[in-house]
């Protein structure tokens, strides 16, 4: 039986209709040659697949679905350091900070220019400088800025947020491009019959996905569909070069 791919989802969690991790678990059981009825676990299978691609750091450009923008938020004058929730849209876990930008032009704030990102230990070294920040760094669940601020400049995070499961979890929206809905059944299945004690069977539905080491030319269906930056670029001017060859032919040396 052929996989029958959601309709493309609106937005937000929850609208009439949408698909949900709730409506995979047919799919899963299915894979798993209805070996199991739990559909609590298939749930739980389905929503560890969706995390185990979203959060790969290598996979980062492929889903602008979890990129967003944190509140605009007044830094104090002549604090350094400030909890890092404050940058984050409640509820959402930040799962990798993708630049950090800020207002030069207190308090109109029509002008931004990014941060630099640095270590403390650097940003240290001038821990007593005060003006316009032009840097800032992360220091456990804080984030501080070089040079301390002068004045209550305005300053935005731009992150991706992990994925955002809903209570209970088979209510959860899929907001995923829909060639990435095939990789979380399969990592949801391979994750089915290690809990079922087939190993054999696990090891080959993961071989399907990450690709096979003895043969480099079956690369996987996780490396097939990163493919978003391909997509995106293949458009970009290419400049000329001129040839220049060796000695005409005839000509002495």
């Amino acid at each position: 039986m052929p996989i029958i791919f959601p309709p493309q989802p609106g937005p937000g969690p929850g609208p009439s209709g949408q698909f949900t991790i709730g409506d995979s678990a047919g799919e899963v059981i299915l894979k798993l040659e209805n070996r199991t009825t739990d559909l609590a676990r298939a749930y739980q299978w389905f929503a560890e697949g969706i995390l185990e691609i979203t959060s790969d750091g290598e996979l980062r450009e492929e889903f602008d679905q979890l990129e967003v923008l944190g509140p605009m938020f007044i830094l104090t004058p002549g604090v350094r350091e400030l909890p890092f929730s404050n940058f984050v849209n409640s509820p959402d876990y930040n799962d990798g900070t993708l630049n950090m930008r800020i207002w030069t032009d207190p308090p109109m704030n029509t002008t931004s220019l990014r941060l630099r990102f640095i270590s403390y230990q650097e940003g240290d070294n001038y821990s007593n400088n005060r003006g316009r920040p032009t840097a800032w760094y992360r220091f456990a669940d804080l984030v501080g800025f070089d040079m301390i601020p002068d004045t209550g400049y305005a300053v935005q995070m731009r992150y991706q947020r992990q994925y955002p499961f809903s209570d209970p979890i088979e209510s959860t929206p899929w907001i995923l491009p829909l060639d990435w809905f095939d990789v979380a059944v399969l990592i949801a299945v391979q994750r089915g019959f290690i809990e079922l004690n087939e190993y054999e069977k696990s090891e080959a539905v993961y071989k399907l996905l990450h690709g096979d080491p003895k043969d480099p030319t079956r690369i996987g269906l996780i490396n097939r569909r990163k493919k978003r930056f391909q997509r995106e670029a293949w458009r970009q001017e290419t400049g000329l070069r001129p040839w220049v060859g060796t000695y005409s032919r005839g000509a002495t040396k």
